[in-house]
């Protein structure tokens, strides 16, 4: 199950990079508060963080915000693995 809950804020001015065809796009986000989820496991399992998230943000009383949502992999991330984690970073209230 993965663990989820933390709310983190980011400072003004972080940068999200994404690549679109063949060149790399940046895109500025503004501060404000995310409610985050690290997903464990395998990646076509990614639906069932998000849900867990959404409830969680829903039981605690926060709204989501329309804004990016973030999903982040680094080193921990290995696509074809079950051990692999990623984070989902979804705006809130």
């Amino acid at each position: 199950m993965p663990s989820f809950g933390l709310l983190q804020k980011y400072p003004p001015g972080f940068l999200v990079h994404k690549r679109k065809l063949n060149r790399l796009v940046e895109r500025t986000i503004s501060s404000r508060e995310y409610a985050t989820i690290t997903h464990k496991g395998e990646i076509f399992k990614i639906g069932d963080s998000y849900m867990e998230l959404v409830a969680w943000i829903g039981r605690e009383g926060h709204k989501q915000v329309s804004d990016w949502v973030i999903e982040l992999y680094d080193d921990r991330f290995i696509l074809t693995s079950s051990e692999s984690e990623m984070e989902i970073y979804i705006p809130i209230q």
